[in-house]
């Protein structure tokens, strides 16, 4: 990797880091991630499942949250379920 392609990666690194400065993020582990997934997909029959979705999307769209996901939950979510289903937990 050439140095240019390593400050490069750096400097967008730190402006991801900036981006979120003051946004709480929230950590769920993969069995939550599977569950709001199922509530946004409406395959829940957990009023607490879609009550969570509910409130992590208004903290999401006043920017007052974030959800980070560690690789590992992405790629137990990912060999789960189908395409459709992961692309709706990484996308929404």
């Amino acid at each position: 990797m050439t140095e240019k392609v390593k400050q490069f990666i750096q400097q967008e690194i730190l402006a991801a880091s900036k981006s979120v400065e003051g946004i709480i993020k929230i950590f769920l582990d993969t069995k939550y991630w599977v569950y709001i997934r199922e509530a946004h997909l409406g395959t829940t029959n957990s009023a607490i499942h879609e009550k969570i979705l509910g409130e992590l999307k208004r903290l999401a769209n006043q920017k007052k949250a974030i959800c980070a996901v560690a690789e590992d939950s992405l790629l137990e979510i990912a060999k789960n379920k189908s395409e459709n289903a992961f692309r709706s937990t990484i996308l929404n």
